[in-house]
Order: structure tokens, then C-alpha cells, then sequence
């Protein structure tokens, strides 16, 4: 199969009406259009997400089952441009249908890496998706010290992410190393696993550089809100000198994680702080209320709205808004939402 190339960033590609269908779980559109064009399937959207990876995305388990039956070369494994596959976002996602059938696949890599050198399953063990975690575990083919780029296991992200029940499941599977425990080391640590009271010992010792980041640049700060940590986020942001701002090697900020988590309160505190920029952009083109819509948080969005420095008229990397954003993905509660 010939792959065509990706536009480059800031091309708008308009979705393929299969990839909308997939998105959006809607398996009577899907069947329709496989059984009058039976290519489309492969067809690669802007950022080389198939129709498959779309629904895995999003945890269509009967749209993926679909898809996969097709007899026409189907890449089970097809990884988009940042490299993760149907099985790795699923397993991000904490689609647990979705990561068993996939991960029993015998042309699916269990062990795939992103261009960060993440697996499936150090994103299970790294966002504390335990159901994931235990599924991928029944795979003896999957590798539990699969180290990432900067040299991180998932039983090391589990345990500095305070995921006890994860560091569990991956030590009875018999990986070995030190678990580093949240607030042992340093403030990025505490703040990651929510660890009040290490935030408030490890602060209280005085000249503290509480912007100083982890491997990927996030802040302490920016750990707490992703992790909707709320009395640890307030401790943050008293901390003289904090930066609110702070943008991750992923070009995220504080908010937009908190945003893009569903962290309502979290996002509520940290535009209190009228230095807040809520127009920031990551990499992919989305600033902190598009990360909302895609995470189908509508209270989030609602808190957003109206607030200077939002444009909901402004296109992301794909060349879509979040009303097209929140419309191709079904979230009806979210549309509401953006039109006030």
C-alpha cells in the first residue's frame, strides 16, 4: 500500500467522511461506506490518523471490530505522526475492550514505541489506567522495562505518579529497579502524585526554584493541574515567582492540562490569576479550550467561554474549529456548551 505523505504543519485536509463515521462510532455510516469503497479505510488524515486510530481514539469498540474485519489491508498497527498506534491511545485513553482486542492481535506490536520511546503500556502505568495496565499484562509478549527516551520505566512513572495499585501489578510481573515515590526527591515528584504534604515540607525549607521541571519540561505546577491536584496547585501558585505560563517540550501550559483533564476546579483557580494566558497553543495548534472539547468536557469549556484571549473561530494544525471539533466527535453537551 502506498502511504501518502503528510501535508505540512498548518495544511488544513479535511476529514474523509470514514474517518467521521469511525470517530463518532457510528457503525451504520462505516459499513455503508466499506461496502462501496473498500480503500477508503486506509486512507491517512492529516496527521496520519486512520479511521482505525480514530476509533480507538475514542474507544468505539465496535466500530474498531469493524474496521479490523475488513479484507482489504487493514494496518492494525498504522502509527500516527507522533508515532503512537491504535493500541498505545487506547491504552492512554483507559479503553480497556479496545486494548484487549488489540493487544491479542498477532500484527499488533504490544511493545510499540512513540517517537518519545513510549509503549502502551507506559501510558497505562503513567496516567493510572490500572484496568489497561492488568489487560496488557496478560500479553507475555509485553515488555514491562520498556524505557522511554529519557530512560523512565513504567513502574518508575507509575510510582512517581503515586499509582501504588499500578506499581503493584508491575512489580508482581517481576520488574525490577527502585520506585521513586512521589515527594521523595523533588517538588515535581510531590506535585505530580499529589503529595500535600511533601509540597508543604519541601516548600517550607525556603529557596525553592518551583519552576524547575521534570524530563519533559513540566513544571511542578504544571504536574498538579494535569493531576487536578487543586490544594496542591494553590500551594504552587503562592510560591513567589511562579510561572503560570509554563509551556511543556509538548508546548502545553498549566490550563491547558487541567482543561484537557476535566479538572473544572483546577481550571477555575488558575484564571483567578489575571496573568493567565488562555490563548496558548500546543504543538498540534490547540489552545486550552479546544483541549477541552476534545476531552468532551463541557463545564470546562463553559468556564472558558467568553473569557479574553479565547477564539473559538481560530483552526487548529487540521484546519478545524472546536465547534467542528466537538461536532465530528458527537458531543452534543460540549456544541451546547460553545454556543452559550
Amino acid at each position: 500500500m502506498n502511504v501518502p505523505e503528510s501535508p505540512t504543519l498548518g495544511t488544513p485536509l479535511p476529514r474523509s467522511p470514514l474517518a467521521i463515521a469511525a470517530e463518532q462510532g457510528d457503525d451504520a455510516t462505516v459499513r455503508r461506506i466499506l461496502q462501496t469503497n473498500t480503500h477508503e479505510h486506509a486512507q491517512l488524515e492529516y496527521d496520519n490518523q486512520t479511521p482505525l486510530w480514530l476509533a480507538a481514539e475514542a474507544g468505539h469498540l465496535s466500530t474498531v471490530v469493524i474496521l479490523l474485519n475488513e479484507q482489504s489491508g487493514v494496518v492494525a498497527d498504522s502509527a500516527e505522526r507522533y508515532g503512537q498506534t491504535p493500541l498505545s491511545i487506547a491504552a492512554q485513553n483507559g479503553h480497556e475492550d479496545v486494548v484487549e482486542l488489540l493487544s491479542g492481535r498477532p500484527d499488533v506490536d504490544p511493545n510499540a514505541r512513540d517517537i518519545h520511546g513510549c509503549t502502551p503500556l507506559w501510558y497505562a502505568a503513567s496516567v493510572g489506567n490500572e484496568g489497561v495496565v492488568k489487560k496488557l499484562l496478560e500479553n507475555e509478549d509485553v515488555d514491562p522495562e520498556a524505557r522511554d527516551s529519557y530512560g523512565q520505566t513504567p513502574l518508575a512513572c507509575a510510582g512517581r505518579a503515586g499509582h501504588d495499585s499500578i506499581v503493584e501489578l508491575l512489580l508482581a510481573r517481576g520488574e525490577g529497579g527502585e520506585v521513586e515515590r512521589p515527594g521523595v526527591e523533588t517538588l515535581a515528584h510531590a506535585a505530580e502524585g499529589g503529595d500535600e504534604g511533601a509540597v508543604r515540607e519541601i516548600l517550607a525549607k525556603g529557596n525553592v526554584d518551583c519552576n524547575k521541571g521534570d524530563e519533559w519540561r513540566r513544571t511542578p505546577l504544571a504536574l498538579a493541574a494535569s493531576g487536578g491536584h487543586l490544594e496542591v496547585v494553590r500551594m504552587l501558585l503562592a510560591c513567589p515567582g511562579v510561572d503560570v505560563n509554563s509551556v511543556d517540550a509538548l508546548g502545553q501550559t498549566p490550563l491547558f492540562l487541567a482543561a484537557r483533564n476535566g479538572h473544572g476546579e483546577v481550571v477555575r483557580v488558575l484564571l483567578e490569576r489575571g496573568e493567565v494566558q488562555v490563548g496558548v497553543k500546543d504543538g498540534d495548534g490547540h489552545a486550552p479550550i479546544a483541549a477541552a472539547v476534545l476531552g468532551g468536557h463541557a463545564g470546562v469549556v463553559g468556564m472558558l467561554m467568553g473569557r479574553k484571549g479565547v477564539d473559538v473561530t481560530e483552526r487548529d494544525g487540521n484546519g478545524m474549529s472546536v465547534m467542528e471539533l466537538a461536532e465530528r466527535r458527537g458531543y452534543d453537551d460540549v456544541v451546547r456548551a460553545l454556543r452559550g
